[in-house]
């Protein structure tokens, strides 16, 4: 497996103090195109906390990336309230689902939880994790990618030029990397850390804004700015509130 070099943690420059609110019908974030062009099929990772209201239109996109619906990376909620981690390289999809027992389902518990993805076609596994605990078991035979992608969202579906499958609840702090991160340090014993100066990092979406409709600031550096599509809400409930 690929890894990245020593992550880098400036620890007191961390404030968690806003989240984005989805309502699972219009609302999402179109990511800025230069992500496009940063991204690796052969690795990567992808991170987020979420706090899950109910699941919409049969499943809930968190973060997808994707040249079609034969070439595309993210991970979602299934309407049976599991979720979904897939690799789908030239239309071999390679899958990672979780088995949430009824009583232990994150649907409206209340409560953030940490989703890890990870890829690496070298080493030819793909992995998730939920709040550090890897779940679906390791994938392999991952497909080859045709082409280049042309969207890029978190909180909908990105196949399709009309957004679908829209995510209803919170998130926060979401990270994108193209190398392979580790999940358990990532997760961090269940807080966000503070990513900037990461190798690999190629977007970090913080939700620190706090206000306005129109963008939320990418701070990994390559300013892959996140355009907020119909007004997403901001909200103080956060991962450490």
């Amino acid at each position: 497996m690929k890894l990245s070099q020593s992550l880098i943690v400036s620890g007191n420059n961390y404030h968690d103090n806003y989240a984005l609110d989805f309502n699972g019908s219009t609302q999402y974030i179109d990511i800025d195109g230069g992500i496009l062009a940063d991204f690796d099929s052969r690795y990567g990772t992808y991170m987020a906390w979420v706090n899950l209201d109910a699941i919409s239109s049969g499943s809930s996109l968190i973060i997808k990336i994707s040249v079609n619906s034969s070439n595309q990376v993210g991970i979602w909620m299934k309407n049976d309230g599991n979720i979904k981690a897939q690799y789908n390289g030239g239309g071999t999809a390679r899958n990672a689902e979780s088995e949430i027992e009824e009583d232990d389902e994150i649907e409206a518990d209340g409560n953030y939880h940490n989703l890890i993805m990870t890829w690496d076609t070298v080493a030819d596994e793909m992995k998730a994790y939920l709040d550090g605990v890897q779940f679906g078991g390791t994938r392999s035979s991952l497909g080859t990618w045709a082409g280049t992608p042309n969207r890029c969202r978190i909180g909908a579906n990105s196949v399709n030029a009309s957004a679908t499958n829209f995510y209803n609840g919170k998130i926060s702090e979401v990270a994108f990397f193209k190398t392979v991160q580790s999940a358990s340090y990532l997760y961090n014993g269940g807080k966000p850390v503070d990513l900037e100066g990461t190798t690999g990092l190629i977007g970090y979406w913080k939700f620190e804004e706090g206000t306005g409709t129109a963008e939320t600031l990418d701070t990994s550096g390559l300013n892959n700015t996140g355009t907020l599509q119909n007004s997403p809400t901001w909200t103080t409930d956060t991962p450490l509130s």
